[in-house]
């Protein structure tokens, strides 16, 4: 069949459509468009992890134009006069005698400790004629010191001529000074196919931050000059923070404080609620609301009294460097974003404990860079001497801390009076310090402690309470309180206190307890507990390695790979009431009387640990690990290493392994305990079991064992040892 050779209706309607100018028209608007597309991918759209200096804008080759040699002007609007820390501005970057401007990239530096870059927008110049335009902000460029700004023209051939704003920035002041404004990597590009950068002349600015105006009869209350007169200058001759003549307050407008005096309350409202206080400013507040909208910056080096603040849902409460003094005489509330970076916050606490920090539901807690907490130590400040105070986050509020200090936070053990206490939806603590609290730290929900120190509270440091993962790594608890005395109730030195909590890991961290009756984790009625590659040191009194209740049993227990150091006597390592526990690859080096003392244990596996006891000046009886009382059941020791030094002073009487069941007037109990392939060296008696029942003695090696290497002791006939087995185990004297 022959193929039509002639055109279709279509192609030949769509041959003349394309011919047609019209068509050209529309063909050379898509080739613009591609151009644009091509310049944007060229050096704005980049791996996120690769950072390098955008391609030039000169390789482009926009459609149309001519090229140009004279340089075009850039400079940067003026700022604000009388601008204070805490304020937003904006500066515009301004171009002058351009000549066929068709897209631009420029870079801006600042001084990032005096200005924060909130935002910017285009300017108008490039669109000026009803042009479209792209507008980005590379994220990868974007730094807390730089920006660089990208623009260009769409789906036009030639640039725009003459002058205007290419760019407008918002900045916050963080504190008073002079920063400057520099361009870099400055690319204009012109519309000319061929050579198309266009020369420029860059102008640097700078903008100045004052520490604001000191208002008489104020205390000290800063304001902008020019602004409405406070309560208190009602005249036109008082104070400098007004243009004369004054205005009355009974037409303030919202974003001022209602008033400065020393006994109301100061309202701080957007949309012109950003007060800046600093330096050298001796400030009075007594009660601040920080409304939503509303923000309180205190610069560096300013001395605050602060009543009662409040910062509600919205508002913002930021101190910045002000290493000087800010006086808390009431609490302080955070429902907003509330951020302590290196400053001093003293707590002037008092004998009714009414003045501390809350975060409350909602609020974000962010203490940071050499923040420091503490309280009013001598009375200076207007509190009680040595009176501390509360730290509480609740439920839905947050806190992040780094690099702060916290100190002399609780004064009692009741709900809310016990230091910090952390009951947020969302926690860390990084690169902390804790001192001197009565809790150091009270953990009521998820929180993620990495880094921190904990020293010298009154009871214990970290308590994990009703809640599940939490997780503290490279972290370090020091007691140093050696004022108790031996045998007294636990208070004062416990490590980690765990109770009704599960899911909590314990890492790479270091222990160093002094106290006599301390521990370093008592734990009840909580489960999956990981305490692995820690190191522990142990210097002083009856100080246990573990505490629970046989009546409120800690489960899924896990310690593995510790270094465990006890240099002291009369003291136990680890203590019972463990359900469903492995005890593994520890290194315990001991000179207590009893290293392992496991009453009432089940479901316990050591295995492959090297126990140590050595120089112990015990003088009645010593033993490494005993497993003892009514309850205990299936605990298997496995390859382990238990030696000791030799005390041929108490002969028989230092034991490497005791089972026992308490004594003769015990019922008959199926213990079912399982001692299998240990190493066990320099023990008097290297096994006893003791009113013992159903344990399997089962390829052990006893070494140097001066009176038994196994023995069973018991009335064979009333059941109190019964169905022991004892198989092939080598004694060597």
């Amino acid at each position: 069949m022959k193929r039509k050779l002639q055109k279709t209706a279509l192609e030949r309607d769509l041959t003349r459509d394309l011919n047609s100018d019209d068509s050209k028209r529309t063909l050379i608007r898509i080739g613009l468009v591609l151009v644009a597309v091509l310049i944007v991918l060229l050096f704005v759209f980049r791996p996120d992890d690769v950072v390098r200096t955008p391609p030039p804008l000169s390789e482009q080759r926009p459609i149309g134009g001519a090229a140009t040699t004279v340089p075009t002007l850039l400079t940067f609007s003026t700022a604000p006069p009388a601008l204070l820390p805490g304020d937003t501005f904006t500066i515009q970057i301004d171009a002058t005698g351009a000549i066929d401007l068709y897209a631009h990239q420029i870079t801006v530096n600042w001084d990032p400790s005096l200005l924060e870059f909130v935002s910017a927008t285009e300017g108008s110049f490039l669109s000026s004629d009803g042009a479209s335009t792209f507008w980005n902000i590379p994220t990868n460029l974007l730094t807390t010191s730089s920006a660089t700004f990208v623009q260009a023209r769409l789906e036009v051939p030639a640039g725009v001529s003459g002058s205007g704003a290419l760019a407008t920035i918002t900045f916050r002041a963080l504190a008073s000074g002079t920063s400057f404004l520099t361009f870099e990597n400055i690319q204009l590009v012109s519309s000319d196919e061929g050579d198309n950068s266009i020369p420029n002349t860059p102008q640097n600015g700078q903008v100045t931050i004052s520490s604001g105006a000191t208002c008489a009869g104020m205390g000290g209350f800063s304001c902008a000059i020019g602004t409405i007169c406070p309560t208190e200058l009602l005249s036109a001759t008082d104070g400098p923070c007004c243009s004369a003549p004054c205005i009355s307050t009974s037409v303030l407008p919202e974003g001022f404080c209602d008033s400065g005096d020393a006994q109301t309350t100061c309202h701080i409202r957007s949309p012109k609620g950003t007060l800046g206080l600093g330096a050298p400013e001796n400030v009075v507040l007594r009660d601040v609301i920080i409304e939503s909208g509303g923000e309180l910056s205190i610069g560096p080096s300013a001395t605050i009294e602060l009543g009662e603040v409040t910062v509600q849902s919205g508002g913002r409460f930021r101190s910045s460097n002000s290493r000087n003094t800010i006086v808390h005489l009431a609490p302080f509330n955070c429902e907003g974003l509330c951020i302590w970076e290196n400053s001093t916050h003293i707590m002037a606490g008092t004998a009714d404990g009414r003045v501390g920090i809350r975060v409350r539901d909602g609020g974000v807690f962010t203490l940071a860079n050499g923040t420091n907490v503490t309280n009013d130590e001598d009375g200076s400040h207007g509190g009680t001497p040595s009176a501390n105070y509360f730290f509480l986050v609740n439920r839905t509020g947050k806190l992040n801390m780094s690099n702060t200090t916290v100190r002399f936070a609780g004064w009692n053990g009741a709900a809310g009076n016990r230091g910090l206490e952390v009951n947020g939806s969302e926690n860390r603590i990084w690169d902390s310090n804790f001192s001197d609290n009565f809790y150091n730290t009270v953990i009521l929900a998820p929180t993620e402690i990495i880094g921190s120190r904990f020293s010298s509270a009154i009871h214990a440091h970290v308590y994990i309470l009703n809640t599940s993962n939490v997780n503290v790594t490279n972290s370090s608890v020091r007691s140093t309180d050696t004022s108790g005395a031996p045998g007294a109730p636990l208070n004062g030195g416990i490590a980690f206190d765990i109770e009704r909590a599960q899911n909590i890991v314990i890492t790479d961290t270091r222990i160093d307890l002094l106290h006599p009756n301390g521990a370093v984790l008592d734990c009840a009625a909580s489960h999956e507990i990981n305490f692995g590659q820690n190191t522990v040191t142990i210097v002083s009194g009856t100080t246990r390695f573990a505490l629970a209740p046989i009546s409120a049993t800690c489960d899924n227990i896990r310690f593995l790979d510790n270094v465990i150091e006890n240099t002291k006597n009369f003291q136990t390592l680890f203590y019972g009431g463990f359900r469903d526990g492995l005890f593994a690859r520890n290194q315990i080096r001991d000179v207590s009387n009893t290293t392992l003392w496991l009453p009432g244990v089940m479901n316990l596996v050591l295995s492959g640990n090297d126990l140590r006891q050595e120089n112990a000046a015990a003088t009645n009886f010593l033993t490494a690990i005993n497993v003892s009382l009514a309850g205990s059941h299936n605990v298997t020791l496995l390859a382990n290493r238990i030696t000791a030094t030799p005390r041929p002073d108490l002969n028989e009487r230092q034991y490497g392994v005791v089972v026992s069941i308490g004594s003769s007037g015990r019922a008959l109990q199926a213990m079912e305990h399982r001692i299998a392939d240990n190493d066990i060296d320099g023990f008097g008696t290297g096994v006893l079991l003791y009113y013992a029942n159903a344990v399997n003695v089962t390829g052990n090696t006893i070494s140097n064992a001066s009176s038994y290497g196994l023995d069973a002791v018991g009335t064979q006939g009333e059941s109190y040892v019964h169905a022991n087995r004892f198989v092939t185990n080598t004694v060597q004297a």
